[in-house]
């Protein structure tokens, strides 16, 4: 779900910066979508780690 949601932050951060040629706080969209991106990375490689842990 985190994927999903980074992803359109990043279209709308991309539209509204290149193609629409805004600026400011269209920032904190990209930034908004990089956190949620690392949140996603973060709990996927502890989810897989805790799944490793299980099969010792």
């Amino acid at each position: 779900m985190l994927w999903i949601t980074g992803s359109l932050l990043l279209i709308v951060w991309f539209v509204l910066k290149f193609l629409m040629h805004k600026s400011g706080m269209v920032h904190v969209i990209l930034f908004a979508a990089l956190t949620l991106f690392l949140i996603q990375f973060a709990q996927h490689r502890r989810t897989k780690e805790y799944e490793r842990s299980l099969k010792d």
